[in-house]
């Protein structure tokens, strides 16, 4: 059961986003749980605004939606996922494309997720920010 089983409810996520081109957050919320603790690296440093900490999932669903607004899903591609009790680890690669400059920027990826009582609760987002942020800063081409 999906319920039961930290690795496949994180595969089912991942699958539901990449399948929507990471413009659906309402395709993922109902296996993040409520109280969320989300942080991606970058601390929303210039270039990188849509990195940071969401506490909650109405800031979750807000960090999507500008994400999305910010950015297009070129390519989002999973490489492993290892669990181990509570905690997944996702390991891939993504391409992103600025809507503002149209550059596109390639990185690997690392994801550390927990899950409790079938609901992701906790996750920390690992990429080369440097890479988004010269994309985001570049002049458009």
């Amino acid at each position: 059961m999906l319920r039961d089983n930290p690795t496949e409810i994180v595969r089912e996520a991942y699958r539901r986003w990449i399948e929507s081109g990471g413009t659906d957050p309402d395709s993922v919320m109902d296996l993040i749980a409520d109280d969320v603790d989300w942080e991606v690296l970058g601390n929303g440093r210039a270039g990188c605004e849509c990195t940071g900490r969401c506490a909650g999932k109405a800031e979750m669903i807000a960090f999507l939606v500008a994400l999305n607004t910010d950015w297009a899903m070129e390519d989002y591609t999973i490489d492993e996922v290892i669990g181990t009790g509570e905690r997944v680890i996702v390991v891939g690669s993504i391409r992103f494309r600025s809507r503002k400059t149209g550059h596109s920027f390639f990185t690997p990826k690392v994801d550390v997720l927990t899950v409790r009582d079938g609901q992701i609760v906790a996750g920390k987002e690992i990429f080369d920010t440097g890479a988004m942020a010269e994309a985001a800063l570049s002049p458009a081409g």
